[in-house]
């Protein structure tokens, strides 16, 4: 299984509507892939992607075991 933890307005956008879950592993399953099962279509150029403690690109692979932490990515200026 993989965990998921989504933050902030995540939660209240996702799908599921819950912080934590698990979804079953993949070998081919992305972070990107993620994303866009669980959040509304578009929202992955806005995610920032955290794999076992460190930042990821949504590209990366995730399996069995692994933490995935998704958030918006807020820029300041």
């Amino acid at each position: 299984m993989i965990k998921v933890r989504l933050y902030a307005t995540l939660i209240e956008r996702s799908r599921r509507r819950k912080k934590d879950f698990e979804i079953p592993a993949d070998d081919s399953l992305s972070v990107r892939d993620i994303v866009r099962r669980e959040l509304p279509t578009g929202w992955d150029e806005y995610i920032m992607a955290i794999v076992n403690g460190s930042h990821v690109e949504l590209s990366q692979r995730v399996g069995d075991g692994d933490e995935v932490e998704l958030m918006l990515a807020i820029q300041g200026g």
